[in-house]
């Protein structure tokens, strides 16, 4: 996102937020054609079942729609995927490629750092190869991190590892909601609460194992790894304290890579005894025909959950700029609880020297206190301090709700707060304008 942050500063935050949008769309198309791609030496029907199962995932939309991190681990991942197991017996600069496609995944998501160990494990017991694996996996995390480390060493190494490993959501979300969600029959809002996710895990799971257990003499590195990678991450966001929606973006990926394997897998065992001959042959296409027809149906018939996702999803959208700018002035200093709201109105860069410079709302709390997010409890004194000198500072600020949880506060700010700032837009596009009385003319 990096250039289109740059191009920002050419043609507006706003339009360069339209066009990371577009960007990440457009990523999103290219995961569901590489997972197809990974699956080509597995035939059509592999690269026609992980490929569909990627892109009707019914949850990516939340990871798609808001330019989250997870389609761009999973394009890396899936890159290092395809070019590491291209061939049989991949050259060592294929390796070391993958290597470094797969550091770029965990510099953007450390999610990722499991499955990249499994990259080099998957190639035991050649030295070798492990060795290409691991030195491009090390370079392709070390040299995008080299600058900020070289900056602030102790910063980067407190907040890229270990605030973001001691995070503490206070909203839990049980195993089986996590498992829907990752399988994409369900979401924050409809996810069923009788145990239908552990027991759908169960089935497949043992389905898939079966599979796996039948053809294991015959599985090869990449199957091997697809399977273990899957695993790991399924426990890896199991184990972590938070998950949101957008998170099954990135485990959708392997089980859509196993998908493709097991249907190819199953082919194999299941077409061997089926007779081509006479009637049999004829009885054959005609299953064949029955079977593209009721994949067919269950794809169309599934449109409708997806879409419907989806358009709840992006329903309360609307656009701030409009309000804001009828209220303030250009080049007003303004803070707001959701650093979009400014992107989308022009107004995130500072305006003017002191104004604050807020990057990430959620990100002050978890410098603050990492095991204390929003909504946190028992904040301290110093940190609302710090909100109040943003306020003071400010000539304006916007808010997305009344009592934004995205913003420290206690009784002495808020009344502070309604003394010192008026309210000129109320609720107009889902924001609330604050103007500054003593900076107000």
């Amino acid at each position: 996102m990096a250039p289109v942050a740059l191009l920002g500063r050419v043609i507006g935050t706003a339009d360069a937020l339209v066009a990371a949008r577009i960007v990440t769309a457009v990523v999103g198309a290219m995961n569901a054609a590489l997972v197809a791609l990974a699956l080509r030496r597995r035939g059509v029907l592999a690269m026609c079942a992980g490929g569909l199962a990627m892109s009707l995932f019914p949850l990516a939309a939340s990871a798609l729609a808001q330019d989250e991190l997870e389609p761009y681990v999973v394009l890396f991942s899936l890159l290092a995927i395809v070019v590491a197991f291209w061939r049989p017996q991949p050259s060592t600069r294929r390796l070391v490629l993958a290597g470094i496609l797969v550091g770029v995944a965990t510099t953007v998501k450390l999610v990722a750092a499991l499955p990249a160990g499994m990259l080099v494990l998957v190639f035991l017991p050649e030295i070798r190869r492990m060795r290409a694996v691991a030195a491009g996996a090390v370079v392709g995390f070390v040299l995008p991190c080299l600058p900020f480390f070289i900056a602030a060493p102790s910063a980067f190494v407190r907040e890229v590892f270990f605030d973001q490993l001691g995070r503490n959501d206070r909203v839990t979300v049980s195993f089986g909601t996590r498992i829907e969600m990752i399988m994409g029959i369900g979401s924050p809002a409809n996810v069923s609460r009788g145990g239908t996710g552990e027991l759908l895990l169960s089935v497949l799971a043992g389905a898939t194992v079966a599979v796996y257990l039948v053809c294991i003499r015959r599985m090869t590195r990449f199957e091997w790894y697809v399977a273990l990678s899957a695993v790991a991450v399924i426990v890896e966001y199991n184990v972590s304290k938070e998950f949101f929606d957008h998170y099954a973006y990135y485990p959708a990926m392997y089980l859509s890579l196993v998908f493709g394997i097991v249907c190819s897998r199953l082919r194999d065992r299941v077409a061997p005894m089926v007779p081509t001959k006479g009637i049999w042959l004829r009885g054959l296409r005609a299953g064949c025909a029955v079977g593209v027809a009721l994949v067919a149906t269950l794809i169309v018939l599934g449109i409708p959950h997806i879409v419907g996702y989806e358009y709840r999803y992006v329903a309360g959208s609307t656009l701030p700029a409009g309000p804001i700018d009828a209220a303030l002035p250009a080049g007003a200093c303004v803070v707001s609880d959701q650093v979009t709201v400014l992107l989308e109105a022009n107004r995130f860069d500072p305006a003017r020297p002191g104004c604050p410079a807020i990057i990430d709302n959620y990100a002050t709390f978890i410098a603050d206190d990492d095991e204390n997010p929003p909504p946190g409890a028992n904040i301290p004194m110093s940190f609302i301090d710090l909100w109040k000198s943003y306020f003071a500072k400010s000539d304006a600020v916007v808010l997305s709700s009344a009592y934004s949880s995205w913003i420290p506060s206690d009784a002495f700010l808020s009344l502070w707060f309604a003394a010192n700032f008026r309210r000129v837009v109320a609720g107009d596009s889902n924001v609330d304008v604050y103007v500054n009385e003593h900076h107000s003319s």
